[in-house]
């Protein structure tokens, strides 16, 4: 005589423990930002470094939120990789509490400190180097960091 059981497996309680331990508010998280934003910064448009230490100043605050901010119209602008200029005065200098509008010109980006630095930086890097921070965070893991 054969008998057959079923057998359900409830994964709420994992599903809940994995929320908690590497969702949103977590310090892993947290990680996985920092992780991404250092990897990135190879990227990013740099001539002296300000535009990235403002970024990693409004950054930081959310990295556990899973978030980047790129912050100000300067943010926008460098992201877009595209000129943008005041509508009525047809400068790259937006008058204050001016919008700017796209032209559709592409922008060059000095390389001289990033070679790699141009538009959507975290998305190219990402492209490039996912891996790699898979790899690290997996690391991070295993030696109970996150």
């Amino acid at each position: 005589m054969k008998v057959k059981s079923k057998v359900q497996l409830d994964l709420a309680g994992v599903e809940r423990y994995l929320g908690k331990r590497f969702g949103e508010g977590s310090a892993a998280q947290k990680e996985w930002s920092r992780i991404v934003f250092d990897g990135s910064r190879a990227y990013m448009p740099k001539v002296m470094g300000t535009f990235e230490n403002l970024s990693y100043i409004h950054s930081e605050p959310v990295f556990d939120q899973g978030e980047l901010a790129y912050p100000g119209p300067m943010g926008r602008f460098l992201w877009e990789g595209i000129l943008m200029v005041d509508p009525e005065t047809g400068s790259a200098w937006a008058q204050r509490g001016g919008t700017k509008i796209p032209t559709g010109e592409t922008l060059t980006f000095n390389q001289e400190a990033n070679p790699q630095a141009g538009a959507r930086w975290t998305e190219r890097a990402a492209n490039d180097l996912r891996k790699t921070w898979e790899s690290e965070f997996q690391r991070m893991i295993e030696s109970g960091i996150v």
